[in-house]
């Protein structure tokens, strides 16, 4: 039983015996405990949701593919069903046929997942929709006559009409279905002098039963995350740290999908009083909602999402200390398998397909030492050097990174390669290199060579340098650990690395660099071109 009366928490539903108390979604959990003293409050069970609206939904597609029809997912809880029936097959009485088809997919939902269901029936979604409302809790219902159920409604029950237009329309006398079914020829006109002609035509419409929306499966158009409670920007983290953030899940969210977008839309939450305290503890109070999109490649990648998102939130000129939630979007979203399908450039056709004769073809490392230059790094340190061994190779760091990899410029590129590649793919590969980036223009923590190298490297490492300052950075960057000074995150990320080990380590041990020649590895594969990562730091932290 809840026992707490001054709670800001807000219910996200109630049943109906607490509905008959009063008790309404989106109240004050406080509220509610002054209407329903014995309200019992559970906590929320996104697994069991998920778990659930998953059976229901097979269980109808099972019945809509068996009538030859489709099924439009609206949340996890309800669902449009189209079936076709023939006519030969009901015996011509089509109203007792789907009730008696529907009582079997409620019994097969009980069945299965021990909850009720409730289903409304009519020739279009709209009377299917205000008859399943009718019926609800648990229970069945049939429109056979469309006068009959919108008879008894308010204008307020009707899709579409707000609150905003119910005071609007009850000034002009307006409150019931039958009122519009009064105006007669004038619905139209009247309601169109209130709210505008095309709203108007379409509430008419639905008072009079006719709704010609088809029933479509859901197309996922669009993909984001956003946060709105407890977002305060007072502290060392910035909104470029919360941005990344919300990258980072929107990411993990389409990689599930497996899907990529090329729009970003920023939303941003802006307090209109910053000096009113939000009824709910630390709530979003009264704010503006301002948004603006931008186009970006096709991608999921966090990094660039972020980045597109930090130019926008530059672009809004919003105070820091007025937001009160943010969020990202992506749209124009295509799946990685119309991707692969389409996989239309003829130069990455061509790459996929020779990439396996390329990459097999291998040699011993005493035959080529003078070919590969292998990087040794020394951290120095006062203490006594340690030696640590680690597998370096490509790093996949990116969902985005591709099964083939490109040299910066096109003179590194292996000629045995050009040779062989036709005249309209050598056009086209001059072309793409001539709008890539200049090779200095890249991190400069990455070289690019023309072999990919996997070998073991033994770094020399004095003292405690390595590993546990680099965790120590990671926790704080993490926010495991406080950051101590002035210092806030997003300018630590600025800093060069060795500024930032010495920042979170509060000490002045310095990063020295040295090159050598020596080869450790026995074996190397050669591919067309390769990235090898140089910060031995960066692997020690991954490790």
């Amino acid at each position: 039983r809840a026992n707490n009366s001054n709670s800001s928490s807000e219910l996200s539903t109630c049943n109906y015996l607490a509905r008959q108390k009063g008790v309404k979604k989106g109240m004050f959990l406080g509220d509610a405990i002054e209407k329903c003293p014995d309200l019992v409050v559970l906590p929320y069970d996104f697994e069991g949701f998920q778990e659930v609206s998953g059976i229901v939904a097979d269980q109808l597609r099972l019945y809509a593919e068996q009538y030859n029809g489709c099924i439009e997912q609206v949340s996890c809880d309800e669902a449009y069903v189209e079936i076709n029936i023939d006519p030969n097959v009901c015996h011509n009485n089509i109203h007792d046929f789907v009730e008696q088809l529907a009582e079997h997919i409620r019994a097969d939902i009980v069945k299965k997942t021990e909850c009720t269901a409730s289903i409304g029936i009519g020739p279009n979604k709209l009377l299917a929709k205000l008859a399943a409302d009718k019926i609800k809790p648990n229970g069945c219902y049939v429109c056979r006559d469309w006068k009959l159920l919108l008879g008894g409604l308010n204008l307020r029950d009707i899709p579409g009409v707000g609150w905003k237009s119910q005071q609007k329309f009850e000034t002009r006398g307006i409150r019931t279905v039958a009122d519009i079914w009064d105006l007669d020829d004038e619905a139209e006109t009247v309601l169109g002098g209130i709210i505008g002609s095309g709203n108007a035509k379409k509430i008419v419409k639905y008072c009079f039963g006719e709704d010609d929306r088809p029933v479509t499966p859901a197309v996922r158009k669009s993909i984001g995350a956003e946060c709105n409670y407890g977002v305060r920007f007072d502290g060392p983290y910035g909104p470029d740290y919360m941005m990344k953030g919300l990258a980072n899940e929107v990411e993990r969210r389409m990689t599930v999908a497996e899907i990529r977008g090329s729009k970003l839309t920023l939303k941003v939450m802006k307090s209109k009083d910053t000096t009113k305290v939000p009824g709910k503890f630390l709530g979003h109070g009264s704010c503006h909602n301002l948004s603006r999109s931008t186009d970006i490649p096709l991608t999921r990648d966090k990094d660039i999402l972020a980045s597109a998102g930090m130019k926008i939130f530059d672009l809004l000129d919003v105070d820091k200390h007025s937001i009160r939630g943010m969020g990202i979007m992506v749209t124009s979203l295509k799946f990685d398998r119309d991707n692969d399908a389409n996989s239309s450039s003829p130069l990455s056709s061509w790459l996929k397909k020779h990439k396996s004769g390329i990459s097999q073809t291998t040699h011993d490392v005493n035959d080529e030492a003078s070919d590969i230059e292998q990087e040794e790094i020394m951290i120095e340190s006062a203490n006594v050097s340690k030696m640590v061994t680690f597998e370096e190779g490509v790093p996949e760091t990116s969902s985005d990174r591709k099964d083939y990899l490109m040299p910066n410029t096109f003179s590194q590129i292996d000629q045995e390669v050009l040779q062989h590649l036709p005249s309209d793919l050598l056009d086209e590969l001059k072309t793409e290199y001539k709008n890539r980036k200049p090779v200095n223009e890249q991190s400069p923590n990455k070289q690019v060579g023309q072999r990919k190298i996997s070998v073991n490297k033994q770094i020399p490492i004095d003292g405690q340098v390595s590993v546990k300052r680099m965790f120590k950075l990671n926790s704080i960057k993490s926010g495991k650990e406080a950051l101590d000074g002035n210092c806030t995150l997003s300018q630590l990320d600025c800093l060069p690395l060795e500024v930032q080990l010495q920042i979170a380590n509060s000490d002045n041990t310095t990063i020295a660099k040295k090159q050598s020649r020596n080869i450790v590895a026995r074996q190397v594969t050669t591919t067309s071109s390769a990235e090898i990562d140089l910060v031995a730091a960066n692997h020690s932290c991954s490790d």
